[in-house]
């Protein structure tokens, strides 16, 4: 029985042109890309990317109830 190594992700689209990562959702600039991957794996990163999404979906439905009242 072979044991797999965990996927490899690649983190290079958050690079700046500096050579340091960004997480746009939490506005934090990291220097490594270990400690880019500790972050993102993080209870604090995933709790603001879910109320980054959440607000943007409500926002979204609310632009959409908008426009269908104006067109009335």
């Amino acid at each position: 029985m072979s044991v797999q190594e965990p996927a490899t992700i690649d983190y290079s689209i958050y690079r700046t042109p500096s050579g340091s990562y960004y997480c746009a959702p939490c506005n934090k600039s990291f220097t490594s890309e270990n400690s880019f991957g500790q972050h993102v794996e993080s209870k604090k990163h995933k709790n603001q990317v879910n109320t980054k999404t959440q607000s943007n979906q409500t926002t979204t439905v609310g632009k959409k109830d908008k426009k269908k009242t104006n067109k009335l």
